[in-house]
């Protein structure tokens, strides 16, 4: 017996399945990402604290201003992370359905 068969529905159990898979794909693939940004060894290879220019490209170079990339804290992750799954629910779960 299949696991749809328990919904009744193969168009319900499908597009749960679809949007699930969905998910699982969209924000599996930045884990490993998140697992490497949790180990100190890699931190030298970070490209987000470079210095970057402030000011406008048509001054010299010895007037530019440089200040450190931000980086994001987990709250601000987390709370970009719920407005992609917002989104998610509202916008593309009713397309992939």
């Amino acid at each position: 017996m299949a696991w749809y068969a328990y919904i009744g529905n193969d168009v319900l159990a499908t597009g749960i399945m679809s949007f699930l898979m969905h998910e699982l794909v969209y924000f599996g693939r930045s884990l490993p990402w998140i697992i490497i940004d949790c180990i100190p060894y890699f931190n030298k290879y970070k490209i987000q604290n470079v210095r970057r220019p402030l000011s406008s490209s048509r001054l010299p170079t010895s007037r530019l201003t440089w200040s450190l990339a931000k980086i994001p804290t987990a709250a601000e992750q987390w709370q970009c992370a719920k407005l992609v799954l917002l989104s998610h629910f509202t916008v593309e779960l009713p397309q992939i359905w």
